[in-house]
């Protein structure tokens, strides 16, 4: 492991990690946010971190991240090794990488959705989650996508901070439009990924996927 002390001014950043190096930022003076910008510039304060208090590695994709110093600061860096290669054999170490990697992917996943609730108008909440559902649950035929969504209309409202009758609106608005088919009150058919996606202008770069089909998905 490498450490190192930096003393920030305000307003200076911290660029987040690239994939093959992890970090850990302890806070000795001063307050740090983790912070997250879309596309087209909306800036979302995402957590802090004040004295004695820690953030660890953390990006979406799609999403530009960084820390920022709110207020002068000093903060300890800590690197650590990028895979378990790096630590041998190791095993506590091994273990502690595969921990933070989890902890790391978890934290990503609820940076998006954070920036989904903070930053998007509830046509492009509907939009991303119903391309994050379709990449995560559902099934590629053709073109099209056959997703089935086990959550009643209040799930969804409660997941994406609206009410239910606007998530029953707004889906009824997109069957209306063809970009959505519903065969039942769960099971959804989207003919054209593409087009749920432009519905929501950032939807692709807040669901954090690219064009391919997602890890969990069935091609």
């Amino acid at each position: 492991m490498q450490r190192a002390v930096a003393e920030l001014a305000r307003g200076q950043r911290l660029a987040t990690p690239t994939d093959d190096v992890q970090w850990i930022r302890t806070v000795h003076c001063g307050l740090l946010a983790l912070c997250a910008a879309l596309p087209d510039g909306r800036r979302q304060i995402i957590c802090l971190a004040g004295p004695g208090e820690a953030l660890c590695s953390c990006a979406a994709p799609g999403l530009e991240c960084w820390v920022e110093a709110l207020a002068p600061s000093t903060v300890c860096e800590v690197l650590l090794p990028a895979t378990g290669e790096d630590v041998g054999d190791d095993g506590h170490a091994q273990a502690l990488l595969s921990l933070l990697k989890l902890s790391r992917a978890r934290l990503e996943s609820t940076l998006a959705h954070v920036v989904t609730l903070g930053r998007l108008d509830g046509r492009e909440r509907l939009a991303s989650f119903l391309v994050d559902m379709a990449r995560r649950l559902g099934r590629s035929e053709g073109g099209s996508w056959s997703v089935s969504i086990p959550m009643t209309r209040e799930d969804m409202a409660d997941h994406l901070g609206l009410n239910a009758d606007t998530i029953t609106r707004m889906l009824g608005r997109l069957k209306r439009e063809g970009l959505v088919l519903g065969p039942s009150a769960h099971d959804f058919v989207i003919p054209d990924l593409d087009a749920i996606e432009s519905r929501g202008s950032l939807a692709c770069a807040i669901a954090g996927r690219s064009s391919g089909a997602h890890p969990g998905g069935r091609a």
